[in-house]
């Protein structure tokens, strides 16, 4: 997040390996056809602590349901701040 929207978008249209964001500039990318799922081999959503905090736990599980599971595809969600909580 933070970064050049415009800059950022010029990047994916070259093509990426690897697609790293928040969840907002994430869904904000999708919500624009800028990225596209299905394509996507290896994704990593950082700031899970924050996810499941703000029930965002939905959000990951509706782009993960997007990517076309390939034997190669990787996920990972990660937070360098997730903390102990019973759900």
């Amino acid at each position: 997040g933070g970064g050049n929207f415009g800059q950022l978008i010029r990047t994916l249209k070259e093509g990426v390996q690897i697609a790293v964001g928040t969840i907002g500039t994430v869904k904000s990318l999708v919500n624009k056809n800028q990225l596209r799922m299905k394509h996507c081999r290896f994704f990593v959503l950082d700031e899970a602590d924050q996810l499941i905090r703000d029930n965002g736990d939905k959000d990951i599980v509706a782009l993960y349901n997007q990517i076309i599971k390939a034997p190669d595809t990787q996920v990972v969600v990660s937070s360098a701040t997730l903390h102990s909580k019973k759900y």
